[in-house]
């Protein structure tokens, strides 16, 4: 076995999140997506994310993303999410902190995503399961249905 000083460590450390930053185009966050699933007409996606720190003594971030997809006609459509969050039109955890275009790198095109994330003070995996994140992402997919945003008067 190699010993090595803390330098060598961080150095090979340094190194991985140089690699990773290449790879992936990410920042050093790896992405996956854990599934993409249709409700109430909308396209929906929960996406697991982990921060890969260069310092060994400190641990890497996890944790989950919720999104859903909508499409061009919607009110919200091409709408920044403090934008959406003004007209009072969603309630998630955390509040919106996404909306971009589809890509097709990790964001199906022809879609308007917006999303939420569970990387808040005080959020864990533990608290923020798959399950429990999958249900969000349906509320907010409840939520973003004509019928509900007309019945709040923000469809018109």
């Amino acid at each position: 076995m190699i010993k090595m000083n803390k330098i060598g460590k961080r150095k090979i450390c340094e190194e991985i999140i140089s690699k990773i930053k290449r790879e992936n185009k990410l920042g050093g966050i790896y992405k996956t997506i854990e599934e993409i699933f249709d409700y109430k007409g909308f396209k929906c996606m929960i996406i697991f994310n982990e921060l890969i720190v260069s310092n060994p003594k400190i641990e890497n971030m996890k944790w989950r993303c919720g999104y859903v997809g909508i499409q061009k006609g919607h009110p919200f459509y091409k709408k920044h999410y403090d934008k959406i969050e003004e007209k009072g039109g969603t309630s998630v955890h955390g509040g919106l902190t996404f909306s971009q275009i589809g890509d097709d790198e990790f964001y199906p095109k022809d879609y308007w995503w917006i999303g939420f994330d569970c990387n808040h003070y005080k959020d864990d995996l533990r608290n923020w399961t798959f399950k429990r994140v999958k249900k969000e992402v349906k509320e907010l997919a409840e939520q973003l249905t004509i019928k509900n945003l007309i019945l709040s008067g923000l469809g018109k």
